[in-house]
């Protein structure tokens, strides 16, 4: 992060990481189920560990945690205004 970015470079810097983040780990946890589904349908009672209506909720729900959890670090971010004099000071 460059210093002297604007407040919309770093949004797009912090969630285009945070949502690559997000997709990548959806992607292993449901091709992860998918591997060991015949493992969990003895866990499971009354629905199937493939059942579409679960992994897309469990999905969702998960991606909106994630994402929110990204802001909160844009809005840190952002409230930590530093002078450009006090960090080129170098002392």
């Amino acid at each position: 992060m460059a210093l002297g970015s604007s407040a919309r470079g770093i949004f797009r810097l912090v969630f285009t990481e945070g949502l690559v983040l997000v997709v990548a780990g959806l992607t292993l946890g449901l091709l992860g189920v998918l591997g060991v589904g015949r493992v969990l349908e003895g866990q499971v009672f009354g629905v199937t560990p493939t059942d579409p209506a679960i992994l897309a909720a469990v999905s969702i729900g998960t991606a909106v945690v994630a994402l929110l959890a990204c802001l909160v670090r844009i809005a840190r971010g952002s409230a930590d205004r530093v002078e450009r004099t006090v960090a080129n000071d170098g002392s």
